[in-house]
């Protein structure tokens, strides 16, 4: 029997509750948080029990939990959760019930749970951006001192080494030397550790071509760059560049009833981090050439401050293209394709001039097949055979599961004298004749025809040809 668990997660307790197929709820306990006490009350179920939990305050525990004891973690989206399931009667119980009872009629609105090694490089880039935060909240403590006492700034800053000449020689009352003193010493032991940071994400940056690729946009930097592939993660979960942008929180809002349509601010509901950093971005990419003319108009229209806000998210629009394109390179370059075997008998000269109808040996593609509609796949012997059986078995139909497979090596053809010679565009074998129509080679079973006066032995039916002087086919026997 399935049961389906709901855990109403807090930071020191959590509320499991435990659902069955018929909807009855078997048990509803208030526990502890951790490992021994959770395992308590769901350690007899089954190994892939799905687990709901709210994206709650510190849920990264209970996903190492489950997923080292087996069990399916689903993160569940708190403020569609709400909307979805709202009630009158509202506490934990009902609450851990209620996740069960969506995740048992799979309604359950889930979000996606970022592996660990990408929660490791979002915790390491946050940390750094805290401490730069820290760090301009101590400088602008320094600068409120300054103005109540009534000085100006000096050309260039208070923090470069002049400035700090200049603030040391300042005459400020004992209080206010005593807080700048202290600010600048909290300023001077935090740039140790932002310096350590910032080498260890460069070497992170390194060998990640996502990074690469997004640093060839305006207003992108390192960290920019670093911060977009920590957030995104895996960028195919969206299917679009808009469906990115309402992520991030960069869209607008809309009220919309009967012919009354209401557009407000972004919604701001999504990654925070993601939205902050592209407006940073944007501050730059503004000035680009790429952006001016539409920020100008925009500027001229609705003001600066939303202007902006349409560039981060034009900007989004380009990193999500970018990021796409690269990962269906790198798809295509994973993707298998048809390779000989330089070892196999079929590709030598005793091969191509002997009988082939009589050769019942395995043909030097090994294991791999080509589908019509996905392209080569790799596929077992047993089930290429099954495959190609079903293609001879009816007549027109086998040329859509065959494809020719191009040598890697120079390629021989069967002169009209019998001998072999290498194509013209290679070293041709004394007293071989180069135009001579060569003979196919054998491909699994039935007949692939070779053009006349063509170079290579290698031909495709992809396209059919129909058979007249020149050709002479060869019939492969498996």
């Amino acid at each position: 029997m399935s049961v389906y668990v709901g855990i109403d997660v807090h930071r020191k307790r959590s509320q499991i509750a435990v659902v069955d197929e018929a909807g009855e709820v078997q048990v509803n306990r208030n526990v502890p948080n951790g490992v021994e006490t959770v395992l308590g009350v769901i350690g007899d179920l089954s190994i892939g029990t799905p687990v709901a939990f709210e994206a709650a305050y510190g849920w990264g525990w209970l996903v190492e939990l489950l997923e080292d004891y087996g069990y399916q973690p689903h993160l569940v989206h708190p403020l569609q959760c709400k909307a979805i399931a709202s009630a009158r009667l509202k506490n934990d119980k009902v609450d851990a019930a209620t996740l069960g009872q969506l995740l048992r009629a799979d309604l359950l609105p889930e979000a996606w749970i970022a592996p660990l090694e990408v929660r490791q490089q979002r915790a390491l880039l946050r940390h750094r951006f805290q401490l730069v935060r820290l760090r301009t909240l101590l400088r602008n403590r320094i600068h409120a001192v300054l103005a109540d006492l009534g000085h100006t700034r000096p050309t260039g800053g208070c923090f470069t080494g002049p400035g700090r000449a200049w603030l040391a020689g300042l005459p400020l009352p004992d209080a206010s030397r005593h807080v700048v003193d202290d600010l600048l010493a909290v300023m001077d032991a935090l740039q140790p550790q932002i310096d350590a940071l910032d080498r260890d994400l460069a070497a992170c940056a390194r060998g990640d071509p996502r990074v690469a690729a997004l640093r060839e946009l305006p207003g992108v930097g390192l960290l920019t760059a670093l911060a977009v592939v920590a957030e995104v993660g895996d960028i195919t979960r969206f299917p679009s560049a808009r469906k990115l942008a309402s992520w991030a929180g960069l869209t607008p809002t809309v009220r919309n009833s009967d012919r009354t349509v209401h557009h407000g601010h972004i919604s701001k509901q999504g990654s925070p981090w993601l939205r902050w950093i592209m407006c940073e971005a944007a501050q730059t990419a503004k000035r680009h050439p790429s952006f001016a003319p539409a920020y100008q108009e925009m500027a001229r229209r609705r003001g600066k401050k939303i202007a902006t806000t349409a560039v981060a998210r034009k900007l989004l629009t380009h990193a999500y293209h970018v990021l796409r394109d690269l990962h269906e390179r790198q798809a295509a370059c994973r993707r298998p394709t048809l390779q000989l075997d330089p070892s196999h008998p079929a590709v030598t000269p005793q091969r191509l001039s002997g009988n082939p109808s009589r050769d019942t040996r395995a043909h030097p593609i090994r294991d791999i097949s080509v589908c019509p509609l996905t392209g080569p796949t790799l596929m077992g012997a047993e089930e290429t055979g099954r495959l190609m059986h079903i293609a001879s078995a009816r007549p027109g139909a086998d040329s859509r599961f065959r494809r020719a497979a191009r040598p890697t090596g120079r390629r021989r053809t069967e002169t009209a004298s019998g001998g072999s010679a290498i194509p013209a565009h290679g070293h041709p074998r004394a007293g071989g004749e180069q135009n001579a129509p060569p003979v196919s080679v054998p491909y699994r079973e039935g007949i692939i025809p070779a053009r006349a006066g063509s170079s290579s032995s290698w031909t495709s039916p992809a396209r059919p040809r129909e058979r007249g002087a020149g050709l002479r086919p060869v019939r492969c026997t498996r």
